[in-house]
């Protein structure tokens, strides 16, 4: 029997979901959330309130913001710890395909009376496997705050990465696709 064109079938993406969530390799969830990978994280909302990292003297070669918008370079200054043309090309890539920015709702947002988070100062446990993974450059979240905020992590990993700022992801890979590893065995165990 046709189905009626009101009644179309389910696309089949769905049915790929719905063997990929029945794999026989992944652990029962025991809750919501089994555990929490953290990469460059804001636990400190307000930027006047965080604690962030002296400025460190540069060490980039001669030329290495040439390829970013000159609009980028104060940002992008304060934001790498790993200062090469490559990083800023891998980043600039990153920042353009996600399309332009609403800088109206930005500040909007930052200077409502909402911005900061309600438990951001809350002592609220997360007891499952958590990796906080946080750049020692980082000028826009820093990682003092972070590492303040581990005590509601009682089986938390806390590490900052040299040469890493606040894009460690594109700044250091390979250490993040380390650390992440670690961070799923744990969940699992």
């Amino acid at each position: 029997m046709a189905r009626p064109p009101h009644r179309r079938a389910r696309p089949a993406r769905r049915s790929v979901l719905r063997r990929l969530s029945r794999r026989r390799d992944r652990p029962p969830a025991t809750g919501p959330v089994r555990g929490l990978l953290l990469v460059c994280p804001g636990v400190t909302i307000a930027p006047a309130s965080r604690t962030l990292p002296d400025p460190h003297p540069s060490t980039a070669p001669t030329g290495w913001l040439d390829a970013a918008p000159a609009d980028l370079h104060p940002h992008l200054d304060t934001a790498l710890g790993h200062r090469t043309p490559g990083v800023v090309a891998t980043v600039l890539a990153a920042l353009n395909s996600g399309g332009p920015g609403d800088d109206a709702f930005q500040h909007d947002l930052r200077t409502g009376p909402g911005y900061a988070l309600p438990d951001e100062t809350a002592d609220t446990v997360f007891d499952g496997p958590v990796s906080v993974l946080t750049g020692r450059q980082d000028g826009i979240v820093g990682y003092a705050d972070q590492f303040h905020a581990m005590r509601r992590y009682p089986h938390g990993t806390f590490s900052v990465i040299d040469e890493a700022g606040h894009y460690l992801p594109y700044e250091q890979p390979a250490l993040l696709r380390a650390h992440t590893h670690h961070w799923l065995r744990r969940t699992r165990d």
